[in-house]
């Protein structure tokens, strides 16, 4: 794995975060820690990671993508979930829906 820079994204409230890639296996796996929230995601959570696996081969393949998160204290736990289950979850579809498409464009014109 190469050393790569953190990179800026925009989550779902529509500040800027941190991510960074943790770990890197060519056509395998890749896993990423998100951090550095603004407003009230810095209140509630102070880091989330994601990872995605990938199996199959060339002609058909599959992609799991998982994230946890860490909220600040057991009171704000509960929060984190809704948070994830209505705002997360949304934007995790969307991202996973367009990635198909890319890849499945870049297959038809390989």
């Amino acid at each position: 794995m190469h050393a790569r820079p953190p990179v800026a994204s925009t989550p779902p409230d529509g500040r800027s975060v941190r991510e960074r890639v943790t770990a890197w296996e060519r056509a395998r796996r890749f896993a990423y820690q998100v951090d550095d929230f603004g407003g009230v995601m810095a209140r509630l959570m102070t880091r989330a990671v994601g990872e995605w696996t990938f199996t199959g081969d060339a002609a058909r393949s599959r992609f799991t993508w998982t994230y946890t998160f860490f909220a600040t204290s057991r009171a704000t736990a509960p929060l984190v979930r809704v948070f994830v289950r209505l705002m997360w979850s949304g934007c995790m579809h969307g991202c996973a829906d367009r990635s198909v498409a890319l890849a499945e464009a870049r297959g038809q014109s390989a």
